[in-house]
């Protein structure tokens, strides 16, 4: 295990970024330098907004929206169209195998702590897997381990294969057209008129998450730099429980404990345990 080159083979990255987001890029950019992290390409999320939705109304088939949500769902809708737009053309102009979808606030900061190495983890992730979810955020509760994607779990910096990309396209795109009006049966994300990317890259294959990453919540969210503490609850208690993994618990397991799922051991963190905290 090469624990001085833990990234070793990694695969080629697209960063997601935004243009009125300087801050974002150069932090992304600064934690790349120091992994020595070369092989990504930054691709900007800010071609299609909810402001200029009538310039890009024709590449999605959607439900209607409630006008009282709109604008922040039509913001939704053009993320999941950049993503869909980022594995299209990687599907295209590339034969790479595999692919790693990333946002520019994204925290690198626990790979200081891993124990293992990129081709470790790419020999014990179980051999039917579609994604790999390296960070997640749930407001319930943080698996400690390799485990399925559960029911609450928003998207995070994903690891893809080309099955899974070539069968996003074959769900998604229709006639020119990405289509995400479709009907799902997951009743935490019902609440949204269409899908978004929250739900597609993780729930439409077989999916399994690690808490590898976190998000930095210092940088706001969107474009608006809107305060993500006041915003997103679940990101805070998502960063602690991955700080009290890395820090506190790591060493209470072994690997096995760490790339398996369904044991007697299996650690779970509740957002009780930082009540008093």
């Amino acid at each position: 295990m090469n624990l001085g080159n833990k990234l070793k083979g990694l695969p080629s990255i697209r960063l997601l970024t935004l243009d009125e987001r300087s801050d974002r890029q150069e932090y992304a950019e600064m934690q790349y330098d120091y992994w020595d992290i070369s092989n990504y390409t930054k691709v900007s999320g800010s071609k299609y907004q909810s402001s200029t939705y009538e310039d890009w109304k024709d590449l999605v088939i959607l439900n209607s929206i409630p006008e009282n949500i709109k604008n922040r769902h039509l913001t939704d809708v053009s993320i999941a169209l950049s993503y869909l737009l980022i594995i299209k053309d990687w599907l295209e102009n590339t034969n790479e195998k595999h692919l790693v979808l990333m946002e520019d606030d994204y925290d690198l900061f626990f790979i200081e702590y891993w124990h293992f190495d990129w081709e470790y983890l790419m020999n014990n992730i179980p051999y039917d897997w579609d994604c790999i979810q390296m960070s997640f955020e749930n407001p319930n509760m943080i698996p400690c381990f390799l485990h399925p994607i559960l029911s609450g779990h928003g998207v995070g910096a994903s690891l893809i294969n080309r099955r899974h990309a070539e069968k996003l396209m074959s769900l998604h795109y229709k006639d020119g057209k990405f289509d995400l009006s479709q009907t799902i049966g997951n009743v935490q994300w019902l609440m949204s008129p269409n899908l978004t990317v929250d739900y597609f890259l993780g729930h439409s294959g077989n999916t399994y998450c690690l808490p590898l990453f976190s998000v930095n919540q210092n940088f706001g969210s969107y474009a608006e730099n809107v305060d993500r503490r006041e915003e997103r609850s679940d990101l805070e208690f998502s960063y602690k429980a991955c700080k009290k993994w890395w820090t506190e618990l790591r060493d209470q397991y072994t690997l096995d404990d760490f790339f398996t799922y369904g044991k007697p051991n299996d650690r779970i963190i509740l957002p009780s345990e930082f009540e008093n905290v």
